[in-house]
This record gives C-alpha cells, sequence and structure tokens, in this order.
C-alpha cells in the first residue's frame, strides 16, 4: 500500500485546512465509487497532505488496485508547481529497485495530475515498531541495509529523499522488505508560501529526523539523506531517537550542536561496528559522514554477515536460522489511513521511549476466552430445549372422580436420564511454531532420523527467507533449501556459521552444483566446508554475487580468474586455503571490491601489487602472510583510503 506516499508535510497546513475537496473526477462508473480519473476507479480516500491527497483505485486496464496520489484543487492551480509536480515524479518513477516504492504511471486528467503507484500490504515502520516493539539486532542492520540500498537507487539518479523517516519506511507483508516512500515528492508544494525544499532558505521535512544542514536551509546532497537514516537506526538500535527538545527551536538547535549518547551505552547487545558506523552517519558535517548509501548498505553487510561478527543474541541455540521480519498483511481502514498521514509530532521528552503493546498472546487468551463463554451459552441453550420435561410431583391426594373405573394404566417407564454434555474444554492457544525448528528438521532431519512431517511440509511451502543461517548444512540440505517452494525466488544469502564437526558431512561441490535454482542470491559464506576450485567456479557464476566467504576451503590459484570475473563481487574471504599470489592478481581490476580477507594464505608483495588496480578496496587482512611491510605501504600509496589489518611489526 503505497500509503505512505501522501505523508506530505501535514504541519504546513492547519488542521482546519486539511480537510480540502476532492479533485474534480469524471462521474462514476460504477455504484459506490468516488469517479473516474482517466483509466483509473477512484475508490475512496485514503488520506490528505498538504498538497495532495492519496486514493484506493482500481486499474480498470490490469484489473489491479493502485494507490493514487492526485494535487489538490488548490495546490493544481500554480501551473509552476504542478509541472514541478509531475517533472520530479517522473524522475522518481525512474527508480526501478526493490527498497523503492514502485511508479507505475504519471499523467493528467481533465486538470488533475496524479501518480499511480503500487499498493503494498504491511505496515509503516513507525506503526510497526509502536504494534511490536525494539527489532532485534539482526532485524536492525536488515533494515539498514534495504533502506541504503533503496537510498543509493534513487542517488544514483540524482534524488535527495529529504525526508526519510519510519514512516516513510514500509514493511512488506509477509517477511518485511524494506520499501522507500515518497520519493522527490515532499519536495512539491507551494514555493510562493515558503513551504518548498527546493533550493537554498527553504525547509521541509520532519525536524527530529533533519540533517543540520536541511534544519538550516542549505543546499542538501545525498549525504543529508545518511543523517536522516543515521536518526533511524540510531532509534531502531537504542528504542529512542537521538534528538529531542521541548519545542522545533530546541530540537533544532539539538541537531546542530548536541551528540547523542554512546549507542552501546544504551543497548550494549549493539556490535561495536554497527554503534561506530551509527555515530558516522550523525556526524554535524556531511564531509564526515560516509560517502555514499551504497557504501553504508556494503559496510552494514559485512557487520552483519563478517565471518568474526559475534552477537550476544545468537550464543543460544545450536541451530540458527534467520528469519526474516514478520509482518501480517493489513487491511487498514480509511481511519487508519488517515491518521498516517499525521504529522510526527514534536518530542515533548528528553528520550522518549517506545510504548507499550499488547502482544499476541495477549490477543489470542482474550479471544480464547470470550470464544470459551460464547460457546458454553450455547451449550448452556441447546441443553436446555433438548431437556424433557420431567413428571410433575403430586402435591395432594385426589378423591376419585365418580365414574366408572378405567383399566389400570400401564406402568409408566422413566425416560432415560439425560446425560449433560460435558463442558467443552476451552480452546487451546495456537502453538507458537519454532520456524527454526520446522526449517531444520525439513533441511537436515536425515543426519538426526527426524523428517519432517506433513503439517509442517505444508507451512514450509508457504516460508521463504532473505537471509538462510544455520550451525550445520550438508549437500543433501542445500539441495533440499534450493528447492523449497519460494526459496528460488526470496533467497538473496545462504551463511553456515560453524563448520562441521570432523568426519561429518558439509556442503561441497555437489550441493553447489544447486546454486542456479537461486535467483537472487547474492551472498553465500561457506567457512571451513568441503568446497574445491570446481565449487568455487559454481559460486562466481552466480550472477549478483556481492559476498563470498570460502576460507577454509579447499580453493587454490586456479579460483582466481573464476573470482577475477564477478564484477559485482564486494567482499571476498579465502583465509587460510592455497590462493595465492596467481589467485590474487586476477583480482586485480575488479571495480566493486571494498574487502579482502587473506589470512593465511601464500600470498606475498607480488601480489598485493595487482589489488592497486581495486579502486573501491578499502580493507585488506593480510595476517599470516609473507607479505612485507614496504608491500604494504606500496599498496596503500595507490590506495590512501585502503585499511590494512596484519601482525607486521611497525
Amino acid at each position: 500500500m503505497a500509503t505512505e506516499q501522501w505523508t506530505l508535510n501535514l504541519g504546513d497546513l492547519p488542521r482546519s485546512e486539511r480537510t480540502s475537496p476532492d479533485p474534480v473526477f469524471g462521474p462514476p462508473r460504477a455504484d459506490g465509487s468516488l469517479g473516474q480519473l482517466a483509466h483509473y476507479k477512484v475508490l475512496k480516500r485514503l488520506g490528505v497532505g498538504g498538497m495532495g491527497a492519496v486514493y484506493l483505485a482500481q486499474d480498470e486496464g490490469l484489473q489491479r488496485r493502485v494507490a493514487l496520489k492526485v494535487m489538490l484543487p488548490a495546490a493544481a492551480q500554480d501551473a509552476t508547481a504542478k509541472e514541478r509536480f509531475l517533472r520530479e515524479a517522473r524522475t522518481a518513477a525512474a527508480i526501478k529497485h526493490d527498497n523503492v516504492v514502485t511508479i507505475y504511471q504519471v499523467g493528467e486528467d481533465r486538470g488533475v495530475p496524479y501518480i499511480a503507484m503500487e499498493f503494498l500490504a504491511g505496515a509503516p515502520l513507525d506503526r510497526f515498531l509502536a504494534r511490536q516493539g525494539r527489532l532485534t539486532v539482526d532485524q536492525v542492520l536488515r533494515v539498514g541495509i534495504e533502506a541504503a540500498e533503496g537510498l543509493a537507487a534513487a542517488h544514483a539518479l540524482g534524488l535527495v529523499h529529504r525526508d526519510i523517516k519510519p514512516a516513510n519506511i514500509w514493511l512488506e507483508a509477509p517477511r518485511g522488505r524494506v520499501k522507500i516512500l515518497d520519493f522527490g515528492i515532499a519536495r512539491q508544494v507551494d514555493e510562493k508560501a515558503g513551504l518548498g525544499l527546493t533550493g537554498a532558505g527553504t525547509v521541509v521535512g520532519t525536524p527530529g529526523y533533519m540533517s543540520p544542514e536541511q534544519a538550516r536551509g542549505k543546499d542538501l546532497d545525498a549525504r543529508s539523506d545518511l543523517f536522516s537514516l543515521g536518526v533511524v537506526l540510531y532509534q531502531l538500535a537504542t528504542g529512542q531517537q537521538p534528538f529531542a527538545g521541548d519545542s522545533v527551536m530546541a530540537l533544532l538547535t539539538a541537531l546542530a550542536v548536541d551528540d547523542p549518547p554512546a549507542v552501546r551505552e544504551v543497548n550494549p547487545q549493539i556490535p561495536p561496528a554497527l554503534e561506530a558506523l551509527v555515530h558516522r552517519l550523525l556526524a554535524k558535517k556531511p564531509d564526515h559522514r560516509p560517502a555514499s548509501a551504497q557504501a553504508v548498505a556494503d559496510e552494514i553487510r559485512a557487520i552483519a554477515l563478517g565471518p568474526t561478527q559475534q552477537y550476544a543474541a545468537q550464543q543460544t541455540a545450536p541451530q540458527v536460522i534467520y528469519v526474516p521480519i514478520a509482518v501480517a498483511p493489513q487491511d487498514l481502514s480509511t481511519t487508519e489511513f488517515a491518521e498516517l498521514g499525521e504529522p510526527t509530532e514534536v518530542l515533548t521528552e528528553r528520550r522518549p521511549r517506545l510504548a507499550p503493546q499488547k502482544s499476541d498472546k495477549t490477543l489470542w487468551v482474550v479471544a480464547g476466552v470470550g470464544a470459551v463463554l460464547a460457546l458454553l451459552i450455547a451449550v448452556g441453550v441447546a441443553a436446555s430445549l433438548s431437556k424433557p420435561s420431567k413428571p410433575a410431583e403430586d402435591t395432594a391426594a385426589a378423591p376419585p372422580p365418580p365414574v366408572t373405573p378405567r383399566p389400570k394404566p400401564p406402568k409408566v417407564v422413566e425416560p432415560p436420564k439425560v446425560v449433560e454434555p460435558p463442558k467443552p474444554e476451552p480452546p487451546a492457544q495456537p502453538p507458537k511454531v519454532d520456524l527454526n525448528r520446522v526449517v531444520s528438521k525439513y533441511l537436515m532431519g536425515h543426519l538426526f532420523g527426524e523428517e519432517a512431517t506433513d503439517e509442517e511440509r505444508t507451512l514450509i511451502s508457504r516460508v521463504g527467507f532473505d537471509f538462510f543461517a544455520t550451525d550445520i548444512l550438508d549437500d543433501k540440505g542445500f539441495e533440499k533449501l534450493s528447492r523449497m517452494p519460494l526459496a528460488p525466488f526470496s533467497t538473496r544469502s545462504v551463511e553456515v556459521r560453524r563448520p562441521p564437526q570432523p568426519g561429518a558431512p558439509g556442503v561441497s561441490d555437489a550441493g553447489l552444483a544447486h546454486l542456479p535454482n537461486f535467483a537472487k542470491m547474492e551472498r553465500l559464506l561457506l567457512p571451513r566446508s568441503d568446497v574445491t576450485d570446481a565449487g568455487a567456479k559454481l559460486a562466481a557464476a552466480v550472477p549478483k554475487l556481492h559476498t563470498l566467504d570460502l576460507s577454509g576451503t579447499r580453493i587454490t590459484d586456479k579460483s582466481g580468474p573464476a573470482f577475477g570475473d564477478v564484477k559485482t563481487l564486494v567482499y571476498l574471504n579465502v583465509a587460510n586455503t592455497k590462493f595465492g599470489d596467481d589467485g590474487v592478481k586476477a583480482l586485480g581490476g575488479l571495480p566493486e571490491l571494498a574487502d579482502l580477507t587473506l589470512d593465511g594464505t601464500p600470498v606475498t608483495d607480488a601480489g598485493l601489487e595487482a589489488l592497486q588496480k581495486c579502486p573501491k578496496l578499502k580493507a585488506l587482512s593480510v595476517k599470516g602472510t609473507a607479505v612485507t611491510a614496504e608491500g604494504v605501504k606500496a599498496l596503500q600509496d595507490a590506495l590512501p583510503e585502503l585499511k590494512v589489518t596484519s601482525d607486521l611489526k611497525p
């Protein structure tokens, strides 16, 4: 539901002016609709903003529901504003990315400019947080990666969002894929009223999420969005916003001069690397922030999927499967849509906390009690209606009537006693499915003699994973994963967190033969598995691969040419293998390679020299190798931003 596309600075208008009349639609062609706009049947208004409104509509040509954003009559009278609305909407429509809401069409009908967008199921991040509470560390990382990747796609087209906040980050049902909303639209307001953000000196946005330069009305670039993303990540990681004030001026002052408390002081479970990144995103000066949204996505991905990653929350069960953010599809009412369009309130507490919410367990208990009461009442009524009447007891002896005696009546047979139906047991609460265990049993039950049941197989057929991580996986399990009904269309990452036990099966070249079944695979982490150069070649053939960990495997220099052809590769770990100089030389010129781990390999200075041709290389680890300080210095001279980790003495 592209419902958040219309949250356009409602605070710019008095509440009395937010009840703007609907645009002039064409006469309705069906009962119950508001009218017709081009080939869209307008069904109902979902919400209204400062200069536009959003409607639920039906595309009569393609027979699909869309979110239809239109300019309100007062705003559409300004020819300049109308032209800019359409021009920038067309620019935003050029963004084609999984993490950005899709714009289907931009047009004008009967003098009414409109934008037709995808209608999404799910909930905005702010609503989800209010109902579900704080995200896990894994989920924070996932939201950060996907939001940054969506921003990167927009920034590549020269678009600056200018209003990144939880209300503009949509979690799509059922697995919580991030969709950024409201690109290039929040700027489209009446310049004459001083409400636009189309250049220096004008300010539009949400104060608590603005960058300092945005609050001052300066010219903006993509780094302003990165600051706003930092505010969102800080809020997700700690449960509170980094800046607060009891007035707009106090809040903007805090943005300009205050440093927020360290993330790990509020939530010690956050990885130190994520804490450092969040605080760099919140740097007052744009030059001190990361260079790009893609760099942010890559850095969070390295935190999430790096082989040395350790979270306090992950040191429990021996088998771990990352389950995406569970978001239930919602059919929000018109009232709820309208509420989502309200502006973010200025915070009144210095450190606001998330409001408590009812848990799913509480809802099930309430529903169960209601069902039991209704059932008991129904059973009681049915029993009373079905009972035969008892014979009336004599209360006094009556004299025999003065009539001819009648024959003795037959002996009355007492009817059988009616057995009261037992009171029904309260309906059991639906079992809390341990999806981790179910999928583990499905994939690896053959190792433990515990195959999945038919019911569990049915459940698995409805499950898809963006990120799949486990502590144990072999070739048969990898094949089963590749054949899970939704896996080929959803799985982007497979990670085995622990090496197989001595003598135990693990993933080998035979398992990697099923990689072509994963249409969206981007990350593959199989440290200390039984993969050889043949398997490495299979991994390198994955079209979108950007993260590969084959540390401790049986690969050699022969894998180098295959890796050298992976132009999308960002992170590569070949530590503790026989991947030496010839292999490293084949990596020279990889355009996206940013992080390379060569610990414990036979690489020398001769191999390092080839890495000078990797323009984006930012991190290199060469512990336990034959490289020298001179070779490292020569490489760093060629790549000034490169950080090298080694055991060389200064």
